[in-house]
């Protein structure tokens, strides 16, 4: 598994899940990611909008990029909004 974000390049699902939790011990407690439009989904890709912050003021936009094989997410982008 890789992951990508604009700050690093992760490896191994062991670094996914510690950069989660990092990400989500800073939050305030108020914030929540939500789905933004549609779900979008090609043969072995995916991808989602999503934002992030308190129900009235997102103060993060993004999309996450899924490529899957055999049945496994084996790398997953993050783009975010400038």
């Amino acid at each position: 598994m890789v992951f990508t974000d604009p700050e690093d390049v992760s490896h191994g699902r062991a670094a996914l899940a510690a950069k989660t939790a990092e990400l989500l011990a800073g939050m305030p407690a108020d914030f929540r990611f939500r789905e933004v439009g549609p779900q979008y989904l090609g043969a072995d890709q995916g991808a989602l909008a999503w934002e992030l912050g308190p129900p009235d003021a997102p103060v993060a936009r993004g999309v996450d990029v899924i490529t899957v094989d055999t049945g496994r997410i084996v790398s997953l982008l993050t783009l975010l909004t400038p």
